[in-house]
Parts: C-alpha cells; structure tokens; sequence
C-alpha cells in the first residue's frame, strides 16, 4: 500500500511524501543514539559515534519496509537484539524494531501480524535474557515487548479504518453508477414511449395525407371534385396530427406537478372502434370488420392495447395495401382476446411489410407482451396477416396462464 498522499472522497487526505516520512524517521533514530538506554549497563563499551553509525545504517534499510516487510522487520529484531552489544543506547533499535512492525500490520492480515508480534517479542525477549544485559530485572523486558505490541495494534487498526474507508467508497461509487444505470433506463423508456405515441398519434393519419396527396396530384388535371375531395381529407387529417402532437407536446412541456392539470383527451379503446373504422373508411381505406363477442368484458389496458393492434394494423394496410382494403376480426373469449388484421400487400412491399423490425410492429410487440399477450406476423399467399392475442381477466388468472405457456405452449 502506497503511503504518499491519497484522496478518499470529496475531501483529501494530506499525507507526506514517503521520502519525507523516511528522512523524518532516520534523523529521530540518530539523535535516539544520544538519549540515555534505559538498560542502564555497566561495562559496555560502546560510544554515541558507534551506536549513531549503525542507527543510520537501520535507518537507511528501513524505507525497503514498503516492499519486504517481514525481512525488514526480522532485520531489525536482530539489531536490537545484538545492539546491546556495542551500542551505548538501544532506544533507537527498539523504535526502528516498532516501525518495521506497524509495516508488517499495516499490509499484512490480522493472522500475520499476531504471529509476527509473538515471534518477534520471542526473540527480542530472549535476546536480551540470554545476552544478560538486564539481568533478571522482568520490568525491563515488559518495555520492548509493550512497544511491538503497541505498534502491530495501531498498524492493525490503521488497515481496518483504510479498509473500512475504502469500502464505503467502493459501494458510494457503485450506488452512484447504480443511479446512472437507473436514470438511463428510465429515459431510454420514456424516449421508447413518446415514440410510441407520436407513431399512434401521427402515423396513420400521415399515410391519409401521403395517400391523398398522390390521388389529388393525378385527380386536379381532369377530375377537379375527385381532386378537392382529396384536399379536404389532407386538411381534415392534417388538422388531427397537430391536435394530437399539441395535446402531447403539452404533456411533455409541463413539469410534473403541473402535468396533472393538463387537459388532454380521455384515452380510446375498443368502445371506439367504430369512429376507428369510420376515419379509415375516410381516409379510401375499405374495412371489413368482424366481431365476436362482448365488448363490456374487456376494461383498462387490455382494451386499449386491442384498439392499439387494430389502428396500427390498419394503418400499415393503408400505406402498404394492394387493393386498400383489410379485413378486421376480433373474437373475445371468456378470458382472452385475439385481434387478426388481413390485407393484401403489393409484391415489392411484402419484404418491407412484414418486417418485425419496424417501428410500429415493435411498439405493438411492446404493448402486446405488457400485458402478457403474443404477438404474430406473416405472409401467406400474398396477405399480411397480422394476429394479437391478449389474455384478459385478474391478474392471478393472467399470471397462471402465462406462466402455463412459458413451460408448455399454446398448445400445452
């Protein structure tokens, strides 16, 4: 672990260059040299200059604690242990012995660090019995042991605490990304939704104008009535799409709290269908519509996705008919829906027609499997056949029968 200046958090924390730290240490053990051992032997012969050389020399040794610190530390057990010696004061010995020790605790785990300790202070203890420079005065032997002891307990705790930091770091970095990934979903579903509604909104209603358009373009030469017919379906239309992206762009323009004082229309479904069918019909669109059922037993999103279904189907067999003319069937059962659009589609639009991967197939299969529904697609003998089917009924019910076809099918 790296001790040079570290930041953790909004808020650095200022910590020396290690080469600074290291200087530090080595003047503190050379001017230990002149402080008086609390040994206090008789008969050694060593004097400041001995003991000062060979406290630079642990000195200088001592920064390689960073990358070996159980061999520095053993190092300097040794000298500690031999410093009485030749050494009129050990003191410094002993601190550099305390340093190399709170190195090993710092970078080492718990286990480690208690082996060390009791080996060390083993030793040291030992060493200085068996040099007999204290002689049998245990008090003195109390001191050493204290101090490695001290120094593994506040390099323990100072791992714990960077540990700790460390930690709440890494889950404030990880909440953080966690609320990124979160905000990106949310605005990638609201960008898929506003897609949704600007394509029910304008989709249909814009193949009315491109369609009329054409026939209006050919029609003004010599069939003037045919003509301005034709116009008047493009304003009629036209005047729809700009209700209807006004409405939406007032939703969206408006802040949240504000968004509920919006007054926009009430949503359509299926009671509906006849006005549906009716535009369509307006727009030279031929609907044959065939219904099987009760109306009254579809309420909430099942009833507005089938309406969803028909006008998107509808509009596709506008814009990609051969003959514009589709065949509508809605048969509701006594828990389920199925919607089936059918249409002829001209050969070179049978490949684009039939695509899943347009945009409005997609924001059907969406709206479809919201309510556990499936959706299908195909071509066969030259028609598109377009089939939503829509489980209805309580949630339990919806839930039951969803997970019946996950593991056996439609057919199971």
């Amino acid at each position: 672990m790296n001790e040079s200046t570290h930041s953790s958090g909004p808020v650095a924390r200022f910590r020396p260059s290690a080469w600074v730290t290291d200087v530090f240490t080595g003047v503190i053990l050379v001017l230990a040299a002149f402080a008086p051992s609390p040994d206090d032997v008789s008969g050694v012969s060593g004097t400041p200059v001995i003991t000062v050389l060979s406290l630079l020399a642990v000195a200088i040794i001592l920064p390689l604690r960073r990358r070996t610190p159980l061999p520095i530390l053993g190092v300097c057990v040794a000298a500690a242990v031999l410093a009485p010696l030749w050494a009129a004061s050990t003191i410094g010995f002993l601190l550099a012995t305390a340093i190399a020790m709170y190195r090993v605790a710092l970078v080492t785990t718990r286990r480690t660090t208690v082996v060390s300790t009791a080996i060390a202070i083993a030793i040291l203890v030992g060493g200085i019995l068996v040099t007999g420079v204290v002689g049998w005065q245990y008090a003195r032997l109390v001191q050493p042991a204290a101090l490695l002891a001290v120094a593994a307990a506040i390099g323990d705790a100072t791992r714990n605490r960077r540990a700790y930091i460390d930690a709440i770091t890494e889950r404030a970095i990880r909440a953080e990304r966690t609320r990124e990934l979160e905000a990106e979903r949310r605005v990638t579903e609201e960008r898929l939704r506003i897609a949704r509604e600007l394509h029910d909104a304008a989709a249909h209603q814009i193949a009315a104008i491109n369609l009329h358009a054409g026939v209006a373009s050919n029609a003004l030469p010599d069939r003037p009535d045919d003509a301005e017919r034709a116009l008047e379906v493009i304003r009629a239309s036209a005047r729809s799409v700009l209700g209807e992206i006004s409405a939406l762009l007032r939703v969206l323009r408006s802040t949240p709290l504000a968004a509920d004082a919006v007054v926009v229309e009430p949503v359509v479904n299926l009671a509906a269908l006849d006005d549906l069918v009716e535009e369509f019909e307006r727009s030279g669109l031929r609907v044959t519509k065939r219904i099987a059922g009760d109306f009254t037993q579809l309420q909430g999103a099942v009833s507005i996705i089938a309406y969803k279904v028909i006008q998107e189907g509808m509009a596709n067999a506008l814009k990609h008919g051969a003959d514009a003319a589709v065949q509508v069937d809605v048969a509701i059962g006594d828990d389920l829906v199925t919607v089936r659009i059918t249409n002829r589609v001209r050969p070179q639009a049978e490949i684009v027609h039939a695509d899943l991967g347009r945009h409005g197939l997609i924001g059907m299969r969406e709206r479809v499997e919201s309510v556990h529904g499936s959706m299908s697609a195909a071509d066969a003998n030259g028609r598109f056949i377009l089939t939503a089917t829509l489980p209805f009924g309580t949630p339990a019910m919806v839930r039951h029968r969803s997970a019946g076809n996950a593991v056996g099918g439609p057919g199971a």
